[in-house]
């Protein structure tokens, strides 16, 4: 039995990849990459004057690695020392994980991240000109985050563009093109606090939210969308990437409040969702390099109940090597679908 699944593994695999036009495969390289990252998370809460109480970790650094082979993508970083910042922003402790599977037809992509420590980004609703008089942002070491984040895409054009060769390079476009893409996204996401988010001298203007210190919101949208990639040089190792993918959806939230430690329940209301990309590079044969920023959004639509927002940003600097693999290790990887 066991066997037989993994044969009928090789076999998709091998019908997934099959030669494509325009496109030149790595698929049989070992690839690794080294990463410098930068990324945040800042939730926010909307009144129904307008005004926002946006939160926002410190900037977060990080250096790590990255090993694709195949479908396989994994990504790992370890945060390096910003003393520098923290006087500004305060101290935010972080950490992630993610993984995905990646074929030409498709692609599968999902990330948890937990942070400790938020600064408040308007510090004029507490007393204006805060920053100026302090000289650092309101700081709430008491504040943590947690969220799920899972995104699952079909590629319709898969025969001329790659999402593979914009992404994690295991493939490379010689030639500019697009595809349309479909697919749905889900989410699991908590805030909570050790008392309300609302400063004091704000609880009339966000009198609904003004004893609330912890919101929970699991978001499931179907998204829509369009991504190109522009090859910019004779030698085709060159490019740019774009990508927009919206969606709309349905979120259930629930929120505590610090007074009675109830928690209140929200019915259903609209959602919104989207991913958006940029990356510029060089994908050589064997090293490539470049940049990429990714972001992720999640919003509630609905103005009268629990309005939260929440916004994942990475930027990343990658530098990478593709490793020819002895026959031996092929072999060993194929037993097992890879």
């Amino acid at each position: 039995m066991r066997k037989g699944i993994f044969i009928a593994l090789f076999l998709l695999s091998t019908m997934l990849f099959a030669q494509r036009e325009n496109i030149t495969s790595f698929r049989d390289n070992l690839v690794v990459t080294s990463v410098l990252n930068t990324k945040s998370e800042r939730f926010d809460f909307t009144n129904s004057i307008g005004q926002t109480l946006e939160y926002s970790t410190a900037p977060i650094t990080g250096f790590g690695f990255g090993i694709d082979y195949k479908w396989l993508t994994f990504e790992y970083t370890k945060r390096l020392n910003s003393a520098n910042t923290d006087g500004l922003y305060g101290h935010t402790e972080n950490f992630g994980i993610g993984f995905g599977f990646t074929m030409p037809k498709w692609y599968f992509r999902n990330f948890l991240e937990s942070y400790d420590g938020y600064h408040l980004t308007t510090p004029d609703l507490l007393q204006f000109g805060y920053l100026d008089s302090a000289g650092s942002y309101p700081y709430r070491p008491d504040i943590s985050t947690f969220r799920y984040f899972a995104s699952f895409y079909w590629v319709f054009n898969n025969e001329n563009y790659s999402s593979m060769a914009s992404l994690w390079q295991l493939e490379r476009q010689e030639k500019s093109a697009g595809s349309w893409v479909a697919g749905a996204t889900f989410g699991i996401s908590a805030v909570i606090g050790d008392s309300s988010f609302v400063p004091q001298a704000q609880e009339e203007n966000f009198d609904r939210i003004k004893d609330v210190r912890g919101v929970g919101a699991t978001v499931f949208t179907l998204n829509g969308g369009y991504q190109y990639t522009f090859v910019l040089s004779n030698s085709k190792k060159w490019f740019i990437h774009l990508g927009l993918t919206p969606g709309i959806g349905t979120i259930w939230a629930s929120s505590l409040d610090q007074v009675t430690d109830e928690v209140t329940s929200y019915d259903s209301n609209l959602a919104f969702s989207s991913e958006g990309r940029f990356v510029v590079g060089y994908n050589g044969d064997k090293w490539y390099f470049g940049y990429s920023a990714i972001s992720y959004s999640t919003s509630d639509l609905s103005s009268d109940l629990n309005p939260l927002a929440n916004h994942n940003v990475y930027n990343r600097f990658y530098l990478g090597y593709r490793f020819t693999l002895p026959k031996k290790v092929t072999n060993a990887l194929e037993k097992v679908g890879l």
